[in-house]
C-alpha cells in the first residue's frame, strides 16, 4: 500500500502538511525545506515500529513512541478516521 507515493497515507496526510508548513514558515518566518511525504510517513512507521520493540522491553520511552504518532500507514485506521469525521 505505501507504492511509490506513499500510497494513501500521503493523499490523506498532503492537506494538512501543507497546512503545517505554512504555519510554521508564517508564524516563524523561516522556509521550511521541501519533505517527502512518503518519507515522513516512512519515518512513522519506522518509529512505531521502535516504540514497539522498545515498549516489549518495558521502556516507557517506547510506550510514548506508540500512543501520539499517528497510524496513516494503515489502511484500516484511515479508514476509522474517515468514520470519524463523517467522510463516508
Amino acid at each position: 500500500e505505501f507504492g511509490t507515493d506513499g500510497g494513501p497515507a500521503a493523499k490523506n496526510l498532503e492537506p494538512k502538511f501543507n497546512s503545517f508548513t505554512k504555519n510554521i514558515s508564517v508564524h516563524l518566518g523561516v522556509v521550511v525545506p521541501h519533505v517527502e511525504l512518503k518519507h515522513v510517513i516512512a519515518a512513522t512507521i519506522g518509529l512505531k515500529g521502535l516504540g514497539g520493540l522498545l515498549f516489549i522491553l518495558s521502556s516507557s520511552f517506547g510506550a510514548y513512541l506508540l500512543g501520539p504518532l499517528p497510524c496513516f500507514h494503515h489502511t484500516g485506521c484511515l479508514r476509522l478516521l474517515q468514520l470519524r469525521h463523517g467522510e463516508g
